[in-house]
């Protein structure tokens, strides 16, 4: 994960994470803090992950069973994935891993991109934000986009 890290710093580039709440972001955050590789307040870590802090369970899933049936492969129910998520410390995605294990004994990984996943799950919003900027402009409402403008407002600061 960091071997743009050093790159970065030797091009004083600035690094801002964005972190799952996986077993290992604290190991992660430290470990580029000790190198000197980000600043003080320059990473988020979602409260779970990516999707289910800026998603609706029922949004991915919509998204993950079309792209199952794609592969034809049983869809999960949801009612089985909010059931894994009721253990505070698993995330959406390993929640969806864990039902789509259990009914088809395959690998989530081997059927879903997690970058395919995001990329048609913020497609809508995208669309929205493109509508925003042809008016008023850009309102940032999801989590994610909070954080990218909190680094847009950053950037400035931390350059000049």
């Amino acid at each position: 994960m960091n071997s743009f890290a050093p790159l970065a710093k030797a091009d004083e580039i600035d690094i801002f994470l964005i972190l799952d709440r996986d077993m290992k972001w604290q190991d992660i955050v430290e470990d580029f803090k000790r190198q000197r590789f980000i600043k003080d307040n320059m990473y988020h870590i979602w409260q779970r992950d990516f999707e289910s802090d800026n998603f609706e369970v029922g949004q991915v899933l919509d998204i993950v069973n079309i792209i199952l049936k794609e592969k034809n492969q049983k869809e999960i129910r949801k009612e089985d994935v909010i059931q894994k998520l009721s253990n505070p410390t698993i995330g959406l995605m390993k929640a969806v891993a864990d039902v789509i294990w259990n009914v088809d004994q395959c690998k989530f990984s081997n059927l879903v991109s997690k970058v395919d996943l995001a990329k048609k799950l913020i497609e809508p919003r995208i669309a929205e934000i493109r509508r925003e900027r042809d008016n008023e402009g850009w309102k940032p409402i999801l989590p994610i986009e909070q954080q990218l403008y909190k680094i847009f407002d950053i950037i400035p600061r931390v350059i000049g």
